[in-house]
């Protein structure tokens, strides 16, 4: 591997720590904030964005993002099942 790829390479790791990090610092709007939790709307019958598992708890790609999300505000998290 040549030098300018290692190089490369090192750079591009950097910018993707710093976007990372920077990505885990989120301060929830100050309604949300006050409110202490965010309420999702999404519909479950959608596998895999969203569905309910065989113990007819949330899960999907929308679920795990929207917890993500909870969790780095620092708010509950709860979900209201809509029909689109």
């Amino acid at each position: 591997m040549s030098r300018v790829s290692k190089t490369a390479g090192c750079a591009i790791a950097l910018i993707f720590a710093v976007g990372v990090a920077h990505a885990s610092e989120v301060t929830p709007p100050a309604d949300i904030a006050k409110a202490g939790k965010i309420t999702y709307c999404a519909e479950f019958g959608n596998p895999p964005l969203g569905f309910y598992d065989e113990n007819q708890v949330l899960g999907g790609l929308d679920v795990d993002i929207g917890t993500e999300i909870g969790k780095r505000m620092g708010v509950k998290v709860e979900w209201k099942e809509t029909a689109f």
